[in-house]
This record gives C-alpha cells, sequence and structure tokens, in this order.
C-alpha cells in the first residue's frame, strides 16, 4: 500500500514484546507422582530493524506435557513432551520508507507500517526454525 512517510515501527513497539499473550497450566500431583500440561501464546512480535524494513516474528502456540512417577524414595522417572503442536518459529520482513519512483519522476514512499496494529502482507519470509517435536525421558537416583 502506498503512503506518506512514517515514523519507525520501532518506535510503536513496547521494547519487542507480542502484543498479547497467554500462559495456562493445569498440573495435578499426587504421592510424588506429576502431571503437568503447560499451554503459551504469543502472539506477532517486532524482532528488528533490517534493510528497508522491519523484521517480525510470527505468533507461536506450543503445548508441553510432564509426567513425574516416583518409583520409591531414592528413584524418580520423568517423561516431558515439549512441542506438541509441532510450531514452526518463522520470522518475516515488512517494507518501511522505500522511495519509489513512476516513469514521470512522481515519488510514492511505500511503507507498510506496523505490523502489530496495521493490516500488512505477512508472506515474505526472513528465516523459519522448526524445532519439531522433542521427547525427553530421565530417571533420578538418589544414594
Amino acid at each position: 500500500r502506498s503512503t506518506q512517510s512514517r515514523s519507525s515501527a520501532a518506535s510503536d513497539v513496547y521494547k519487542r514484546q507480542p502484543r498479547h499473550s497467554a500462559n495456562t497450566t493445569l498440573f495435578w500431583e499426587k504421592n510424588g507422582h506429576q502431571l503437568r500440561l503447560t499451554h503459551r501464546f504469543n502472539s506477532d512480535q517486532f524482532v528488528g530493524e533490517v534493510t528497508n524494513g522491519n523484521a517480525w516474528q510470527d505468533s507461536t502456540t506450543r503445548l508441553d506435557f510432564s509426567a513425574t512417577y516416583k518409583w520409591d524414595e531414592n528413584i524418580t522417572f520423568t517423561l516431558h513432551a515439549l512441542n506438541l503442536t509441532d510450531d514452526i518459529t518463522r520470522t518475516y520482513f515488512t517494507s518501511r520508507d522505500i522511495t519509489l519512483r513512476d516513469a514521470d519522476g512522481n515519488v510514492t514512499i511505500l511503507s507498510e507500517g506496523n505490523a502489530l496494529t496495521d493490516d500488512v502482507y505477512e508472506g515474505r519470509t526472513i528465516a523459519e526454525y522448526k524445532t519439531g517435536r522433542q521427547f525427553r525421558v530421565s530417571a533420578r537416583v538418589n544414594f
């Protein structure tokens, strides 16, 4: 979209914090046994300024599970299941203050604005990172 020049999106965001976030934990414990289910959500957030634009991290939703089984006073087994939603961390680009000239020399300044407050195109991926689901089993033995 074509607009007049705007201030940098960096001045409009709150120190790289997502606009919305939520954490939820369900927990049960009895006789040393434990179950825990944790949900985390972060909306899009500003990452930093890059050449001719800004970098943003896409929203993320994670679900983790852990279970602990107490065998006796000296032995405990634990299972961790991380990123059950198989979420991907993606960074994308929006343009900022790019000067365009048409054939007649007319100047248009292209600035997509702030991804947190404006309707911007989010399809230009800079980087994508996927850890996948992770499972860990451990045992703790006291001597």
